[in-house]
């Protein structure tokens, strides 16, 4: 009796085309929102420059999300927005004096 894998890639982070984890859905979204843009200029202006533009604005996405991908890795980005959230410096709402008289100082 042959004996096959169960839950192998169970916790692996999903791939397409080379694209990691987040980089997808940043894929995705950003397609989503150049169709829809392009859709609300064929309205507006001429045919031809409506899908230079939309072509273009659908390869830039899909070229930042490469870049990112390569360049950070697969929480590579995550860890740079994380880093924006650490504040530069702890403030002290009450005067040292008052610190140093506390009975249950820290100290």
């Amino acid at each position: 009796m042959a004996s096959y894998p169960i839950n192998k890639g169970v916790g692996k982070s999903i791939e397409v085309k080379g694209l990691r984890a987040g980089y997808v859905i940043f894929a995705v979204v950003g397609t989503v929102l150049a169709l829809l843009l392009l859709f609300l200029l064929l309205l507006v202006v001429p045919i031809a420059i409506a899908i230079v533009v939309g072509v273009s604005m659908l390869l830039a996405v899909w070229w930042a999300s490469f870049y990112l991908n390569k360049k950070y890795g697969e929480y590579g980005l995550m860890q740079r927005r994380a880093v924006r959230n650490i504040p530069m410096r702890i403030g002290i709402s009450c005067s040292v004096t008052q610190l140093l008289r506390h009975e249950k100082s820290i100290w």
